[in-house]
């Protein structure tokens, strides 16, 4: 398997089909350059840096997608006036499918998200 045919599936693989209020919509998990930069603006804006916020408009603007993977909005602006339960919805399916929630981590390391820390 050449480079592009591993991407090309990798790519795919983080591709899933959520249902929210009752429409099919598809997400996938944060490329590696989107995951550093919402871990580090995440870091900015704990330290007090407001203007690194990442809205729920904003993370799903990165990883809305269609069923290819293909991202279909260009930033958070085209979500503005989308439902806030929502966009929240939306949002925590693609910190799980980037690995940065708290039940992703704890599968990933093997306990139930119920375990204690």
């Amino acid at each position: 398997m050449d480079s592009h045919a591993i991407l090309s599936a990798l790519k795919r693989a983080s591709i899933r089909e959520i249902d929210v209020a009752g429409i099919k919509v598809y997400i996938r998990g944060l490329t590696g350059k989107e995951r550093y930069d919402f871990i580090q603006r995440g870091k900015a804006w704990k330290a007090g840096d407001e203007s690194q916020r990442i809205t729920e408009a904003e993370l799903c603007s990165w990883a809305m997608c269609n069923a290819d993977g293909e991202r279909i909005y260009e930033n958070a602006d085209a979500l503005a006036d989308t439902d806030g339960h929502s966009l929240e919805t939306i949002a925590a399916a693609i910190l799980d499918a980037s690995g940065l929630s708290a039940a992703a981590q704890a599968r990933a390391a093997g306990e139930s998200p119920a375990s204690p820390s």
